[in-house]
């Protein structure tokens, strides 16, 4: 929603089968632009770049590598089997502690693209 507010587009990229992918989203009522399925690691990335996506969430390290095989920045949040550090050395743009932090962390990042 914080994306959304903001003018973007939502799209969740997950090794998930597609379709049990949506009926959870739709059960959760989580407002999702677009929805790639059954993608792992560097194959999220070509769902990533046909999408045009400029910022990656994701939990593990092979999000981390998605991010940087599409060329975007990769938040992580702590949440999911991977640990800080791990995250960190995977190449995450910023670690979050959980998603609560993520609308301020977006205000954040847009800040930091308009200076760059």
């Amino acid at each position: 929603r914080a994306v959304q507010a903001r003018g973007g587009r939502t799209m969740v990229v997950t090794a998930k089968i597609g379709r049990l992918a949506k009926l959870h989203l739709d059960h959760l009522g989580l407002p999702v632009d677009e929805l790639a399925g059954d993608v792992f690691a560097e194959q999220k990335a070509v769902a990533l770049r046909e999408h045009g996506a400029t910022l990656y969430v994701g939990d593990h390290v092979a999000d981390m590598a998605a991010a940087r095989a599409a060329g975007i920045p990769g938040v992580a949040v702590a949440t999911g089997p991977c640990s800080v550090d791990e995250l960190t050395e995977a190449g995450a743009y910023l670690v979050l502690d959980d998603l609560v932090e993520f609308p301020r962390a977006l205000d954040r990042i847009i800040g930091l693209a308009l200076e760059g």
